[in-house]
């Protein structure tokens, strides 16, 4: 399971890079800059939630031993 969430992670963050880099060269007035933000608030609220997966997960296996 903590594979899953490392690659997640690692989806998460290409996603952020790529919509990163794509607002450099929008306009301040195109839609699509509306829509490269959107995409950065849910692939960062996605990296939150694989974080908190991953804390529980160390935190369960912490317990188990």
């Amino acid at each position: 399971m903590r594979k899953f969430a490392h690659d997640m992670n690692n989806i998460f963050m290409s996603i952020l890079n790529m919509a990163d880099l794509m607002l450099l060269s929008v306009p301040e007035n195109s839609d699509l800059r509306h829509d490269l933000q959107d995409i950065l608030r849910a692939g960062e609220q996605g990296t939150a939630l694989v974080g908190a997966l991953n804390s529980k997960l160390i935190s369960e296996d912490s317990s188990v031993k």
